[in-house]
């Protein structure tokens, strides 16, 4: 296993991920592979479906970092690195729509916590509304959590915090927890992995989101999939559904215990 475990963590396209989360895909596939071939041939693929088909290209996040530092135009540079992960991209048309939503439901909240972020942070860092909030934010690729300390430093937001995380692992305490398009890729890892998850969490407020479109932006009635499957996730999580929003390739559920 740490064969297999150290040739993906030093390949080029998945150097960056939080290694832990690696030997956790690696260790669940030798129970259902013999062949160390089949073992790391199909932990590749796991790592792609959850990570890597979001990049259409790994980003060089030491070079942003520097580029955002030396930007005389930060808030257009923010935007334009929102548009190099295909689920920020996808959510730029509507991010203030969705922010305005966020807050007016839990805009008395003290405390978020955003589970598998991706770039989603930079839009509550374009948001002032969310600055004097305490704002955590996880995600299992190092080298992406380097660049957003680098963003939360720059603008001085002492109450953001990005850190690395694995959601199997490191389950999420907050006022209000997001899980955006996250529960997809938890179930794509652990069948009913989702519900053991949501148990485990402790919120006030949850936030999860499905995609309507696929990435190559097929629909094949992903709403009505989607909103069966986590009325079916909720109602086992003993979760309440309060609110509901819709946009163009998404759709958000925010729910209470």
């Amino acid at each position: 296993m740490i064969d297999i475990v150290n040739r993906i963590y030093t390949s080029k396209k998945y150097k960056g991920i939080n290694e832990g989360v690696i030997k956790r895909i690696v260790n669940g596939l030798e129970n259902k592979y013999k062949k160390e071939k089949d073992i790391e041939e199909n932990a590749r693929a796991l790592l792609h479906q959850i990570w890597g088909a979001y990049y259409s290209s790994r980003p060089d996040f030491r070079k942003l970092s520097k580029n955002f530092l030396e930007s005389p135009d930060k808030r257009s540079f923010l935007i334009n690195t929102l548009r190099i992960h295909s689920s920020t991209n996808e959510r730029i048309d509507d991010y203030e729509m969705f922010l305005d939503w966020v807050f007016e439901k839990t805009g008395d909240k003290e405390s978020f916590y955003d589970a598998g972020c991706g770039l989603n942070p930079l839009f509550f860092v374009l948001d002032t509304r969310f600055h004097t909030k305490r704002m955590v934010f996880s995600d299992i690729d190092v080298e992406e959590i380097e660049f957003l300390k680098v963003v939360f430093d720059h603008f001085k937001l002492s109450n953001f915090k990005a850190e690395v995380g694995d959601i199997f692992i490191d389950f999420p305490k907050a006022d209000v927890v997001m899980m955006l398009k996250l529960l997809p890729v938890i179930e794509q890892q652990e069948r009913g992995g989702s519900v053991d998850i949501i148990k485990k969490m402790k919120f006030k407020n949850l936030i999860v989101s499905y995609p309507t479109k696929s990435i190559g932006g097929m629909e094949k009635g992903m709403v009505s999939s989607y909103s069966s499957i986590f009325g079916e996730i909720a109602k086992k999580s003993q979760l309440k559904i309060v609110s509901r929003l819709e946009s163009e390739r998404e759709i958000f559920f925010m729910c209470e215990k």
